[in-house]
């Protein structure tokens, strides 16, 4: 402690700031020498420092002076630290070797943090904290430099006193679940009747933003488990998030619950394997795959998509598991390319942006959760699972085997983990009451924050980088390969001999006479007369 309070006498503060030297006798001689109270634990810096701040001479205890034999002659080692005590602990004489003073081994002190460590160590520093919550004993214990630190602030009555910005009304009610517990209603009575904290922001008090967590097995917790660090570098604030995992679903419902009233579309019907939905548009998949396969019949997963006459003539020799699409999609069979959905993320690197096949069309709330995979929020956050990216937590869902019971979702059993994360800012971010990650990136994005996804732990695909993707067409035939080649993403198939952005962009590419028509001609012709 450096300060004495407001209210003691000029004298006082000048005596325990030590200026200026001259205008006071030497009414101590150990004037400059801190001091820490065995009755209250707190060490000053100086005497003056600790009686102003009402501490009793009797019970304050000197520090001990070090000398270091590292940073000096042994001979100017041995006279030095045979001089009396207060000759070293009088800055004003010279000493030939540097010392310090430090506490008695019986005084546990807070050692100094590192500057990259803490940004906040004063109250009110961005003119947050208002007259009316105003309280000396935090100020003092926030300027007393005591920790343990909290986050960036020297600790945590520095981070009381410089609340956020409010940028939207406080939140001073309880969730509808917990109201209907009794814990919960105790909770919304708190809640009301305590007075507005804004540390606690977006919540009104702590009362508040314990009743708005979910629960589970009796206790409240926070939807989500994850490895954090805030840190300085240069002139930014740092933030990363690691191993992030969703603790439970209760959240997750009351969103697919939200948009379960709003979905009009019946996706609970099975979906045709035999047709290809891009862009809203449908294509004969058997079809496609009867073209590319009279080019190459090879490289099919599901030939009973084939007619029956060609099907004995074409080799499997791929991946049908969708995975290889995340690893080397030259291995994946070309009905599992076609139909799967890709799409390129962050401008970074590829995830799964719907649900595939009809594993879960029949399960309740498909129709939410596959809508809320499939639109554009800018609060999506990656998940991986396996080799697998996904857009976001309910295309994962949607291509696994989730439940849903007593309005909870069950994850599925398989592994996974929220991408890491990293949020770059100007200023802290408010996140230490953030109930889900969206809490998390709606703060970052209000405060102007970038956010990068790692892409390196685990490993991902990187988008495609665009090749030749056009083509002119005449025919009813030409048109539909131009128009696969036009809306097959780049992320769904290997650039074709190097220059073709897929292997319809260049089969529709070719001249009328050439070979591959006509056996695609003739092939049209069998079926025609086989049917």
């Amino acid at each position: 402690m450096k300060h004495c309070p407001s209210t003691a006498v000029r004298d006082d503060h000048e005596l325990c700031f030590e200026i200026p030297f001259n205008r006071f006798p030497p009414l101590y001689s150990f004037r400059f020498v801190p001091v820490t109270s065995n009755r209250t634990r707190v060490s000053y810096k100086n005497i003056y420092c600790a009686l102003c701040n009402g501490e009793d001479s009797r019970d304050l205890e000197k520090w001990d002076i070090f000398t270091s034999p590292e940073l000096c002659r042994n001979e100017s080692y041995h006279h030095q630290i045979a001089m009396p005590y207060d000759i070293l602990a009088d800055f004003r004489i010279a000493k030939e070797c540097p010392s310090w003073f430090v506490p008695k081994s019986s005084n546990a002190i807070p050692r100094c943090l590192r500057p990259e460590r803490i940004k906040v160590s004063e109250c009110n520093v961005g003119g947050t904290w208002q007259l009316e919550s105003y309280n000396m004993d935090i100020s003092r214990a926030c300027s007393s430099g005591y920790g343990p630190s909290f986050r960036l602030y020297s600790n945590v009555f520095c981070f009381m006193c410089n609340p956020p910005r409010i940028r939207e009304p406080l939140i001073s009610r309880c969730s509808e679940d917990n109201t209907k517990t009794k814990t919960g209603s105790k909770l919304e009575k708190l809640c009301h009747a305590h007075e507005s904290i804004s540390a606690s922001y977006p919540y009104k008090n702590v009362f508040c933003y314990i009743c708005n967590l979910p629960q589970q097995n009796g206790i409240f917790v926070k939807s989500f488990t994850t490895t954090t660090h805030e840190f300085q570098y240069l002139n930014y604030i740092m933030y990363t998030y690691n191993g992030t995992k969703l603790l439970h679903g209760q959240g997750l419902f009351a969103k697919i619950s939200e948009h379960n009233e709003t979905t009009e579309i019946d996706v609970t019907k099975k979906r045709d394997p035999d047709q290809l939905l891009l862009n809203g548009r449908t294509f004969n998949l058997s079809s496609l795959l009867l073209t590319r396969t009279l080019s190459s019949p090879r490289k099919i997963c599901n030939r009973h998509l084939l007619p029956d006459f060609i099907r004995d003539f074409v080799f499997q020799d791929c991946s049908c598991d969708p995975s290889c699409l995340f690893g080397n999609k030259c291995s994946c069979c070309k009905d599992i390319a076609l139909s799967y959905p890709l799409a390129c993320s962050h401008d970074s690197f590829v995830v799964t942006n719907g649900c595939y096949g009809n594993q879960n069309n029949k399960k309740p709330y498909f129709s939410a959760i596959k809508r809320l995979c499939e639109l554009k929020s800018p609060f999506d956050y990656p998940v991986k699972s396996g080799f697998i990216d996904y857009k976001n937590v309910f295309c994962f869902l949607c291509n696994n085997d989730y439940e849903i019971i007593n309005k909870t979702v069950i994850m599925p059993s398989t592994d996974y983990t929220i991408r890491g994360f990293m949020i770059k800012c100007r200023d802290i971010i408010p996140v230490s009451y953030s109930i889900s990650i969206d809490d998390i990136l709606k703060h970052a994005r209000d405060y102007g924050c970038d956010i990068t996804f790692n892409e390196q732990i685990p490993s991902v695909r990187s988008c495609g980088i665009g090749y030749f993707g056009s083509c002119s067409s005449h025919s009813r035939e030409e048109s539909e390969l131009a128009d696969i080649c036009h809306e097959i993403p780049d992320e769904n198939f290997a650039p074709f001999q190097n220059s073709f952005k897929n292997e319809f962009c260049y089969l529709c590419n070719l001249e009328k006479e050439n070979n591959t028509r006509g056996r695609i001609e003739t092939v049209r012709w069998i079926i025609q007369i086989s049917v």
